[in-house]
């Protein structure tokens, strides 16, 4: 499964480039990740309020999407 995975004619490429270079991601991918975890954050949390929960979902969400942010740009090393 691995194997295939890099080897795959639509990703395989980026999956290469990221474990040939020790696990690193360009800056540029990295903002563009950030971005779309923000989006789909704040999507989610307008659909529940529109379902009208009281509140612990947009706050689950909020914290989620925090986590995710801190470990996108303190874990995941930055290649340049």
């Amino acid at each position: 499964m691995f194997r295939w995975t890099l080897t795959n004619r639509w990703f395989g490429s980026a999956l290469f480039d990221y474990y040939s270079t020790g696990k690193t991601l360009p800056k540029h991918v990295k903002t563009w990740i950030i971005v779309f975890i923000t989006i789909m954050s704040a999507v989610s949390i307008w659909i529940t309020d529109l379902t009208g929960d009281p509140g612990y979902g947009q706050v689950t969400i909020v914290i989620v999407w925090l986590i995710g942010v801190w470990f996108i740009n303190s874990k995941v090393k930055t290649r340049s």
